[in-house]
């Protein structure tokens, strides 16, 4: 996807660390006076994916770059296909203004995998796998609080005996632990090439 003669882009370096912590900070992030930490997660999502589109933007117009190049035609297709669909299934369904918010979701979802496809190299994966084990043992940290029942905030014996972490809810801490799991078991196995 890359050109092989590139300038130096002070913004790329900024997006990657920006994916990187923002992925993190949503995992961690929670509110401390009530369990919904659902609308602290999606506030967060949303104006941290503004700063990436922002960002990636600003780097492909430093190095006078774009990714509507025939190279790149295979992989935007797809993606073309997809934000087509997600735009036909909002505008073709009742309840416009109710379904706004879920419309918004898979728009940025649909940019945040563009920024990964078009402008991550293998060395920035890397990066953003430290982002998520640094927020995954943060969580199991926290999670050990909640077993020993030394948790101090007022959700303390929410879900009864069960850990939920900082996701108000043991399913999604279920699902989060699964997906971190598959991540360090296939990164031990594949490692960054030494230069």
């Amino acid at each position: 996807m890359k050109n092989t003669e590139q300038k130096p882009d002070f913004f790329k370096n900024i997006l990657v660390h920006w994916f990187g912590f923002l992925c993190a900070l949503v995992v961690i992030c929670f509110c401390f006076y009530t369990p919904d930490t659902a609308q602290v997660k999606i506030n967060l999502f949303y104006i941290g994916s503004c700063g990436v589109f922002v960002l990636w933007i600003s780097s492909l117009i430093c190095r006078g770059e774009s990714v509507l190049t025939k190279k790149n035609f295979y992989v935007f297709l797809p993606l073309l296909i997809y934000a087509l669909y997600i735009v036909l299934s909002y505008f073709l369904q009742p309840y416009l203004f109710a379904r706004f918010e879920d419309f918004l979701q898979k728009i940025l979802y649909f940019f945040l995998f563009s920024v990964v496809c078009f402008e991550f190299e293998e060395k920035d994966f890397y990066i953003l796998l430290k982002y998520f084990f640094i927020a995954a043992s943060l969580i199991f940290v926290y999670g050990l609080v909640q077993v020993f029942n030394k948790d101090f905030l007022l959700w303390k014996n929410f879900f009864g005996r069960r850990v939920f972490a900082t996701f108000a809810n043991p399913n999604l801490l279920g699902s989060f632990s699964v997906f971190t799991a598959i991540l360090a078991f296939f990164s031990y196995f594949i490692k960054p090439k030494k230069k």
